[in-house]
């Protein structure tokens, strides 16, 4: 286990690659933040719609199932269009957690 002072060292020695780990890290916490920000963008958008409907036809079953399932729908072709993206373009792509995010 590293302590502070052997990461200190390693920097002064290697700043390239503490930099490297450094940045790393920042860009998983930037991944983390644009997904959870593009997910609640994408229910709040759904959130709209459906108030949206229920103020012109009222609350039915109908209505809410077909705007949920028309949102299910929408999260479903953006995994595979994100899939077939990484699949097309997967030896230019830097981004070894790809798979995961997409399994399709």
């Amino acid at each position: 286990m590293d302590t502070f002072r052997e990461r200190q060292q390693q920097a002064s020695v290697n700043p390239a690659g503490y930099l490297a780990q450094l940045s790393q890290g920042v860009r998983v916490i930037w991944y983390f933040f644009f997904f959870l920000v593009s997910g609640f963008c994408g229910i709040l958008y759904e959130l709209v719609w459906l108030r949206l409907a229920m103020a012109q036809f009222g609350v039915t079953t109908p209505l809410v199932s077909i705007v949920l399932s028309m949102f299910m729908a929408g999260l479903g072709l953006g995994s595979w269009a994100a899939a077939a993206f990484i699949r097309r373009y997967e030896e230019r792509i830097n981004f070894p957690p790809a798979a995961p995010v997409c399994p399709v």
